[in-house]
């Protein structure tokens, strides 16, 4: 799979808008996974809270730019240091999912087609890197 071009200002626009209700959403549902986030006990919330918001920033960050370094860079990053935290790369692309869906949800199709592929990119090559 080839890297998505970067996306229009006005799926830019729409994803900002509503990327902090995208968040929460993806930290709800990741809550509700109890064997995805028992390793981070009472701060679990806090924890998703933080890791789900640099994603969405490092992931807003590429999709403005559309190049893949960044991405490959934060997922070099993230297989390093998130395994140290008791995360596995299934969390992280179940995460990316929920994200995926939630954009689906939230966002007019005309964006969310734009958006979506970065966050398929991710997935598909967060075993590659």
């Amino acid at each position: 799979m080839s890297f998505p071009k970067a996306v229009s200002q006005e799926a830019m626009n729409a994803y900002n808008k509503a990327k902090k209700q995208i968040e929460a959403a993806v930290v709800e549902r990741a809550m509700k996974d109890k064997k995805d986030i028992v390793q981070h006990g009472d701060k679990a919330e806090d924890i998703l809270r933080s890791g789900i918001s640099f994603t969405s920033e490092i992931m807003a960050s590429a999709m403005t730019v559309g190049e893949p370094g960044l991405l490959k860079d934060q997922i070099e990053w993230s297989k390093s240091r998130l395994v140290h935290d008791g995360v596995d790369q299934e969390q992280i692309k179940k995460r990316f999912q929920y994200f995926i869906q939630e954009i689906e949800r939230q966002l007019p199709q005309d964006y969310s087609t734009q958006i979506v592929p970065f966050f398929d990119w991710m997935i598909r090559n967060y075993s590659k890197v």
